[in-house]
C-alpha cells in the first residue's frame, strides 16, 4: 500500500503533467493564420483539385486586390478563362464588412471560391505532429447578389469526412469532430461549385479552427 505522502507526490505529479500538456496544446485558426507572405503558410496551405479527392495544387499567385476591392487578399490559380483569378482563397483585411462584387466578407472574414472549370478551392491544414485534435468548421454562404451555391467538404487524408451544401447568403453548414492524427496527416476545407454545376457567385465563407492536443512523450 502506498504511503500517504508518495501518494500526493504521485497526485502532484499527474496534475503537472495535466497543466503541462494543456500549454503545449496549440489552436490553429485558418482565418487568423492567413497570409500572403509564403505558400504553404506554416500548417496551412492553399490551392485546388480539378475534383474533390484529386491531386491537390498550391496556389502560386497572390495579390491586394481581389474581385476589385483592396481589402481583398487572395491566394488564386488565375486559371479562369475569364480571368477572373478563380479558383481562389480570400480574406477581407479591413476592419469593416466589405463588398466586392458579390463576395460580401465581414471583417477579417476568409472564404473560398471554386472554379470556372469545376475546380475545387481548398485550404489544407498539414498536422505538425502527433497527438488529439478538436476540429470545428463553418461554411458560410457569403455572395448577397445572386446567392451562393457550393458544396462544402472536410476531408481526412483525402477522405470525406463531411460533405453539406451552401444555398443562399448566409445559409450555412457545420461540422466538429475529435479524433486521432499523426505528423504529416493533412485535413482539407474543400468548397466546390455545387448541384448547379456553375461558379458564379460562389463565394463560401470558412470558419475553421483545430486545437492540436500533441502525445506525451
Amino acid at each position: 500500500m502506498l504511503q500517504k505522502p508518495v501518494v500526493v507526490m504521485l497526485t502532484l505529479l499527474l496534475a503537472a503533467s495535466a497543466v503541462a500538456a494543456q500549454a503545449d496544446d496549440q489552436t490553429y485558426d485558418a482565418a487568423g493564420d492567413f497570409s500572403l507572405d509564403s505558400n504553404p503558410n506554416g500548417v496551412w496551405s492553399y490551392g485546388y483539385s480539378l475534383t474533390l479527392t484529386g491531386d491537390f495544387t498550391l496556389y502560386t499567385q497572390s495579390g491586394t486586390v481581389t474581385f476589385g476591392n483592396p481589402n481583398f487578399s487572395s491566394w488564386r490559380g488565375d486559371l479562369s478563362p475569364a480571368g477572373d483569378g478563380t479558383p481562389l482563397a480570400v480574406q477581407n483585411t479591413a476592419d469593416t464588412t466589405q463588398q466586392g462584387r458579390g463576395a460580401n466578407l465581414d471583417p477579417g472574414q476568409l472564404a473560398l471560391h471554386p472554379g470556372e472549370e469545376g475546380e475545387v478551392s481548398i485550404v489544407r491544414w498539414t498536422a505538425p505532429e502527433a497527438g488529439t485534435i478538436y476540429l470545428g468548421a463553418t461554411f458560410t454562404g457569403r455572395d448577397n447578389v445572386h446567392g451562393t451555391t457550393t458544396d462544402v467538404h472536410v476531408l481526412f487524408n483525402g477522405t470525406s469526412i463531411f460533405d453539406g451544401s451552401i444555398n443562399g447568403f448566409l445559409d450555412a453548414a457545420s461540422y466538429t469532430d475529435m479524433f486521432s492524427v499523426l505528423a504529416g496527416d493533412v485535413i482539407d476545407f474543400a468548397v466546390g461549385v455545387g448541384d448547379d454545376g456553375s461558379f458564379i457567385s460562389d463565394a463560401t465563407g470558412l470558419d475553421a479552427t483545430i486545437t492540436l492536443c500533441p502525445d506525451p512523450s
